[in-house]
């Protein structure tokens, strides 16, 4: 009897749970939801995509007649950035660099042309009536020492507008310290972009950033807003030009490279030319092989008669073939005449060896200085080694297969620097245009 109790309520359970198995079959197989979808959340909408960037004006000033590189990668890492416009105002454009500028933005004439605007105006171009006309959103003083002053009144309207953010390139950071007539100028034209927060100072090293902290900023006046100082490393993509042989692996010699102005006070000529002298007189068929590349500009320095035919000189080069050369070596030598590339400025030999992809001979100083290198970019040199004695080592030791990987290695992280730059400038840019909407806010 008690079985028979339970069975009526047992049914009538399996019969409910039919029912409401065939009632939600049908609600499935109408259009109220999704199909052929497994484990989809109904009614989910696509997220609409983010607006694109509002419109950036930049315009590139250079009045020294210099620093073409420089100029190049802050032209590479702004003109990458979406919805960006560039204004070049520079007094020269030597040795071919506009090539270099013109392939940074499209092939095409006339999307260039909108987006890469007065490329053939001085720095006079940047003058008051240009700037009432249009205001750029951020103004990049290449030569900060000099640009400062030769663009005063442009300058000090768009200080007076609130609307712009300069970045000041710092080349010589001795030059801003305050004890001296020199500096207390330039750190008084400056001084009022600095309490507006409207300046970033740009190095081309970490090693220069940390030497205004430590011996220059305590020199300067107090301020209301601290300095903002950071660094990047001046580098930028190049098309190299590849149809000559590899000098470095397939001709019949072993090339290594010097560049940059000829001058003794920067590079130590002579004592490079000396040590080529002993290793040649030392009648080893690896020292037999050895051509040093001097590459650059200026009053060529005396070469030995005992070592000329082992050296080559190349003056004046465009800069595509200067880096294409360049790329042609196994190994780049610095030959510092002076220490303070380690200390207060930065040497244009560690990116041209990173544009190039020619691998630096460095030592554990100059990484520990340069951080944006590192063991794997550069042919290191062993303790109590020169220069010279470690291309002597890395000749014998290494063929062809490690100089490409080495070579490769280097270009890599040519490319990591660059496209970093890329990202870190355009968080710059979203930082202070995002300071400015809630100035605009609290007004």
């Amino acid at each position: 009897m008690g079985f028979a109790m339970l069975r009526r309520p047992l049914g009538l359970i399996i019969a409910a749970s039919v029912i409401l198995l065939l009632t939600t079959w049908g609600f499935l197989a109408t259009d109220y939801a999704p199909r052929n979808v497994p484990f989809s959340v109904p009614f989910r909408k696509t997220a609409p995509a983010p607006p694109p960037p509002p419109p950036l004006h930049v315009d590139v000033i250079e009045t020294g007649g210099s620093h073409d590189e420089v100029t190049a990668a802050l032209v590479y890492a702004f003109s990458q950035l979406p919805s960006t416009t560039i204004g070049l105002y520079l007094l020269l454009k030597r040795y071919g660099i506009s090539e270099i500028y013109d392939s940074f933005f499209p092939t095409a004439e006339g999307e260039r042309s909108q987006r890469l605007v007065d490329p053939n105006r001085g720095p006079d171009g940047f003058s008051l009536e240009k700037v009432k006309t249009t205001s750029p959103d951020v103004v990049v003083l290449t030569t900060c020492e000099l640009d400062i002053f030769h663009r005063r009144e442009p300058l000090g309207y768009l200080l007076q507008e609130g609307k712009t953010h300069l970045f000041c390139t710092i080349h010589h950071a001795d030059r801003w310290n305050t004890s001296t007539a020199a500096g207390e100028k330039l750190v008084g034209a400056l001084q009022p972009w600095v309490e507006a927060g409207s300046v970033t100072f740009l190095t081309l090293s970490e090693h220069v950033s940390k030497y205004l902290h430590s011996d220059i900023l305590p020199t300067w006046p107090k301020m209301t807003s601290p300095p903002n100082i950071q660094a990047f490393a001046p580098v930028f993509p190049v098309v190299l030009q590849n149809s000559e042989p590899d000098l470095a692996i397939t001709q019949k010699e072993t090339a290594f490279t010097l560049q940059g102005d000829f001058d003794a006070k920067r590079r130590n000529y002579g004592k490079i030319l000396g040590q080529l002298s002993e290793m040649l007189k030392s009648g080893s068929e690896t020292a037999s092989t050895l051509t040093m590349h001097l590459l650059g500009h200026g009053p060529v320095p005396t070469i030995p008669e005992e070592v000329a035919g082992h050296v080559k000189i190349d003056k004046n080069l465009d800069y595509v073939p200067f880096y294409s050369t360049l790329s042609k070596s196994f190994a780049l030598i610095t030959a510092f005449a002076s220490e303070t590339y380690f200390t207060e400025k930065a040497s244009s030999s560690v990116p041209a060896s990173l544009i190039s992809g020619c691998p630096l001979v460095a030592d554990r100083k100059l990484l520990n200085t340069y951080t944006y290198l590192n063991e794997d970019v550069v042919w290191l040199k062993e303790e109590g080694e020169d220069d010279m004695d470690a291309v002597k080592r890395v000749v014998m030791e290494m063929g062809e297969k490690e100089f490409r990987e080495k070579s490769e290695r280097v270009k890599e992280r040519n490319r990591g620097l660059y496209v970093g730059n890329v990202e870190r400038f355009g968080g710059w840019v979203e930082g202070f245009r995002r300071e400015r909407e809630v100035e605009g806010e609290m007004d």
